[in-house]
């Protein structure tokens, strides 16, 4: 699984690199008054978020103002090795600079160990200097059943298992219900597993790691 994970993590670091140039480029374009208009005096930027109205009775909230840091990082999914999170990720999330994690089955030893991980990342979170405490972390792993599982559990079968059974309907359905609990169990939040995959040449990709439920051929 070493050319999956390695894939997802070149992934992660082009949207990184694109992320950070597009606010660079914001801040270059920002950062000088328009022509024949007096600067003004800059403000301090909010930590919380401000009631802006209301709707049916119920309160609205504008966004805080996050730093170009907390920008870039709120759409990055970091990753780390071994089963503890690094002291420099719980910083970057207790300061409002994470968008998710990502966890591999060299993170996760039981489901009770990975659980404990993440209350930790979620105590991070909830960190009174983050501006974004309210909004939850993705935290998120590949339960893809079959022989991608990063917890023992459901689902047990493939994709490609599924679709060959008496009932592929049923059986991708218990699969469903059984990944969902499985990871909310340990609480995590996001599975990147296949739904569409569909391969057309036998030993590829797809194939090779079961994530199809059939075969298309030309």
């Amino acid at each position: 699984m070493t050319g999956v994970s390695g894939s997802r993590r070149r992934f992660f670091y082009s949207a990184v690199a694109g992320v950070l140039a597009l606010c660079l480029l914001a801040a270059c374009s920002s950062s000088a008054p328009p022509k024949d208009q007096p600067s003004q005096p800059s403000q301090p930027s909010p930590t919380s978020s401000a009631q802006v109205g209301s709707v049916g009775g119920q309160a609205v909230t504008a966004l805080p103002e996050l730093s170009l840091a907390q920008m870039a990082g709120q759409r990055v999914i970091y990753s780390y090795t071994g089963f503890t999170p690094p002291a420099s990720l719980l910083s970057s999330i207790r300061n409002g600079e994470v968008g998710g994690v990502i966890f591999f089955s060299q993170n996760i030893s039981s489901q009770a160990q990975i659980a404990s991980v993440i209350a930790e990342l979620d105590q991070a979170n909830a960190s009174p200097q983050n501006p974004l405490r309210s909004s939850p972390l993705l935290l998120m792993t590949d339960q893809e059943g079959g022989l991608v599982r990063r917890l023992p559990g459901a689902p047990v079968l493939s994709e490609k298992q599924i679709g060959e059974s008496a009932d592929p309907a049923a059986q991708a359905t218990a699969a469903g219900t059984g990944a969902g609990q499985n990871l909310a169990g340990a609480g995590l939040n996001v599975n990147l597993a296949p739904v569409l995959d569909v391969y057309r040449t036998p030993g590829n990709f797809d194939d090779q790691f079961q994530r199809s439920y059939d075969v298309v051929r030309d």
